[in-house]
């Protein structure tokens, strides 16, 4: 090998190093603006596709309390929650609804004993998931969570295109006075992720 290859080598060696070090910075660089922006979401806000959402209503529906176990629909969202009725299998039934919302997320959550939700990190179960007798070592568990977003910015939630599934990630609560202190971090089912931080009280039905 003369000296003019040798030097090609050299430098070619040296350029690999160079791109690894640039990609290897890039990726750190990415992890830690994701890092920041999650560091930076403030307590009553949520944030999705780089869009901040300030939330204020906390409601709380209550489910009846069986073996050993407690269960509530933890809602909130930035509208004024409000009962209203629908017909289901020829039935009146009553439902709470947020008015004026561009943002709601909910979800079903369970807890061991029977003197409501606990404090601790709530993972995702399947919704057939039986919260009759629940397997005690699932608890704390949620399911059938769901976020509805006005992304065309119309007003109002459409219930075709704007309500999503959550099917992933884990919901951490502690229990404050008269409330509860939220913080969350959820895969929705288009793909997309939601994070946010919810502290206020929330009013029990």
């Amino acid at each position: 090998m003369n000296d003019l290859e040798a030097s090609f080598m050299k430098n070619t060696h040296i350029m690999s190093k160079l791109s690894c070090l640039i990609t290897l910075f890039g990726i750190l660089g990415f992890q830690l603006v994701n890092s920041q922006q999650s560091d930076n979401i403030q307590n009553n806000e949520f944030q999705y596709n780089n869009k901040t959402y300030p939330v204020s209503e906390g409601l709380e529906e209550v489910f009846k309390k069986r073996n050993n176990r407690s269960g509530s629909q933890l809602n909130i969202s930035d509208g004024k929650f409000y009962q209203t009725q629908i017909w289901i299998s020829g039935n009146i039934n009553y439902i709470w609804r947020p008015k004026n919302a561009s943002i709601w997320l909910y979800a079903k959550l369970y807890a061991q004993g029977s003197e409501g939700l606990t404090s601790g990190t709530y993972t995702i179960k399947p919704n057939n998931t039986d919260t009759v007798k629940p397997i005690t070592s699932d608890l704390p568990f949620f399911l059938k969570g769901k976020c509805a977003i006005d992304i065309n910015n119309n007003g109002k939630l459409d219930k075709g295109t704007e309500f999503f599934k959550v099917i992933d990630g884990t919901i951490t609560l502690n229990v404050v006075s008269k409330g509860y202190s939220v913080e969350f971090e959820l895969k929705l089912s288009n793909g997309k992720i939601i994070k946010g931080k919810f502290k206020k009280d929330f009013t029990q039905v």
